[in-house]
């Protein structure tokens, strides 16, 4: 019973909440605005010497442009929230630009996903992947080249480049083979390696493979105020899908430098946009990967429900209140009975398990090593607008011992990059705690 629920408490709520009240009053189908083309936006010979703040302030109109708006306070990327975007004619579901400093890095196009697109086809997306080769090569008068299967990815996607003086272009497509199912089709677009000549690309890289992961560095420390924070974990939106474990495992890994992205990991974890991942195939998927991408994988927690039964029980006679009941078979619906304060206390009575949390927390912030932390929204003030509790993950990536706080950051986009709460609540709402470092 505990696996199975364990197994299916990641549903983000604020979709089941949402679904929930559109049956109770259906709305009319808005007429969806014209598209909007990247063509001039992505083709342009300067792109590269664009500034950032400029590339966002000339693009940011809703009505006439792709909507280009900040990811995050940090200003690292930049994402359309604009719905009916175009590419060279095919269509794109999603679109970020990434940056460094004010220079433009890359540009990273999703033709096709599986989450935001729903399900497609075998003949419609290898329709879509010739299109798209096609589209490039008129576009750009360039020949392609084969690239073959990725080895260094989440997944071993499939790749064909077209190399140009200025700009690369990489159109990457996977697809799970028995049965079939379309997982998604991208194209990334950077600056050339020949532009940067081929010897300093070259010690480029080398110095930054030599350079290593230095986790300390990234942490910032504030005597005064008490905050100590990793403070720059890159942002990602999963947007209005049930991503938030991929979206939070891409967070860390664009962090540490390793190249993979969300949809990779919903086809790894076999993630549904309507009811999320199951955090126990993600942590498998990962710990069979860990020669690939380099990384350890190391559950610290994982709730015990018979444990919380029993102590909620303990606190719940003290004052007269009615013990949960365990003849469910989601987690939700095991915390959905939960007064606040009784599970505050239920919850408190773990007090080993309280400090090693808190003991965890600090090594690893520390260590500015990010944790991938399992909660259950819809119980306590948590800063979601769940309206009832589900299961949800986010990222902790500071404490602050002076004022008592967990700091943690949400995979929902800008104003989400960095919030608190106090320890006794994270600990009560927290049911998984999973570590993730590269080595």
């Amino acid at each position: 019973m505990r696996k199975l629920l364990l197994l299916l408490f990641l549903v983000w709520p604020i979709l089941a909440s949402e679904a929930q009240e559109a049956k109770k009053a259906p709305k009319p189908t808005p007429t969806p605005p014209p598209p909007v083309a990247l063509d001039a936006a992505f083709l342009a010979p300067d792109l590269w010497q664009t500034p950032a703040s400029q590339f966002v302030e000339a693009h940011k109109d809703a009505d006439k442009d792709a909507a280009f708006g900040w990811l995050s306070q940090a200003h690292d990327a930049a994402q359309s929230t604009r719905k009916c975007v175009t590419f060279l004619g095919l269509p794109v579901v999603q679109s970020v630009v990434r940056f460094q400093g004010e220079k433009i890095t890359s540009v990273d196009l999703q033709l096709y996903n599986r989450g935001d697109a729903g399900e497609l086809d075998r003949p419609s997306y290898e329709d879509l992947v010739k299109k798209a080769v096609a589209a490039l090569s008129a576009a750009t008068h360039l020949p392609f080249a084969p690239r073959g299967r990725d080895a260094s990815g989440a997944v071993r996607a499939d790749g064909v480049i077209w190399a140009g003086p200025q700009t690369d272009y990489l159109l990457e497509y996977s697809a799970t083979k028995a049965p079939f199912r379309a997982e998604f089709v991208r194209l990334q677009i950077t600056p050339s390696l020949r532009a940067k000549g081929m010897l300093a690309a070259s010690f480029e890289a080398s110095r930054k493979e030599q350079a290593g992961f230095r986790g300390p560095s990234h942490v910032t420390r504030d005597p005064a105020g008490g905050d100590v924070v990793i403070k720059d974990v890159p942002m990602v939106d999963q947007g209005e899908k049930g991503y938030c474990v991929v979206a939070a495992c891409e967070r860390l890994f664009r962090y540490y430098g390793i190249k993979t992205d969300a949809n990779e990991l919903a086809q790894l974890a076999n993630s549904s946009a309507m009811y999320g991942t199951s955090l126990q195939a993600m942590m498998e998927s990962l710990k069979k990967l860990t020669a690939r991408l380099k990384i350890h994988v190391r559950t610290v927690y994982e709730i015990q429900f018979q444990d919380l039964i029993s102590d909620y029980a303990k606190e719940a006679k003290k004052t007269k209140d009615i013990p949960l009941s365990s003849d469910v078979y989601m987690l939700g619906e095991l915390y959905a009975q939960a007064k606040p304060d009784v599970l505050r206390a239920a919850r408190a009575r773990r007090k080993g398990e309280l400090d090693s949390f808190q003991r965890n927390v600090k090594t690893r912030v520390g260590e500015g090593v990010p944790l991938l932390w399992g909660v259950m929204l819809g119980v306590l003030p948590d800063g979601s607008k769940a309206k009832i509790p589900g299961g949800h993950m986010r990222l902790i990536i500071g404490y602050n011992d002076k004022t008592g706080e967990i700091l943690y950051s949400d995979t929902w986009g800008p104003g989400h990059e960095l919030k608190r709460m106090p320890l006794l609540d994270a600990w009560a709402i927290t049911t998984h705690l999973d570590s993730v470092e590269p080595f």
